[in-house]
């Protein structure tokens, strides 16, 4: 059991509800994404919507990774990925609490603003479950999940809500690149790797 904690792997097409309940877990305690599903029931049911709308694209194309026996997840999408927009945004002003739609849709637009203009990969989610913290597996796994990426040499790129996130980021070769107050309650951390030639 021990050694299965560190395998990694992609996720199977029929794995999908059970990566996006594991990332669900992985945020359950993330400041934005309670902020915006602020009860459980909210949360369970139009977070799930949320993260599932990206995670049936990255399984399809190989982008969705898991850690051991579902201890944590990892979701890149790949450069130039096509998405439907406004069912993106749909999901959001309907399923948003509505005390928090205003500032979410802040949030959103302000992240178009710091999309790189070269191709690059975007971190969308990724965490490990709260009872396996603390035992160094984020950083295997993230890293694991960069070698990927570069074998392409592009660009990695994400957004952290959380400051205590970024020198976790800085340790994998992500350097902040830029930083907005929303509202006065939401800041948002851009961090971006630079190609890696392999």
């Amino acid at each position: 059991m021990a050694d299965n904690i560190h395998k990694i792997r992609r996720v199977l097409p029929e794995e999908k509800d059970r990566f996006v309940s594991t990332i669900l877990q992985c945020f359950v305690d993330d400041h934005f994404f309670r902020a915006m599903y602020p009860n459980i029931e909210l949360y369970e049911t139009e977070m799930a919507k949320f993260v599932e709308f990206d995670a049936c694209y990255a399984i399809k194309r190989g982008t969705a990774w898991v850690l051991g026996e579902f201890a944590g997840a990892c979701l890149w999408i790949e450069p130039n990925a096509e998405f439907d927009d406004e069912k993106f945004y749909d999901l959001i002003r309907n399923g948003c609490h509505s005390d928090y739609l205003p500032t979410a849709m802040k949030v959103f637009d302000a992240l178009e603003q710091f999309i790189p203009g070269e191709p690059h990969w975007y971190l969308s989610f990724m965490g490990i479950v709260p009872a396996m913290r603390d035992r160094g597996l984020g950083s295997k796994f993230l890293n694991h999940t960069l070698e990927f990426i570069d074998t392409g040499s592009q660009t990695a790129y994400l957004e952290t809500f959380d400051e205590r996130n970024v020198p976790f980021y800085q340790r994998l070769g992500f350097k902040p690149t830029a930083k907005r107050v929303i509202d006065d309650n939401m800041t948002i951390f851009i961090m971006k790797r630079p190609a890696r030639q392999r």
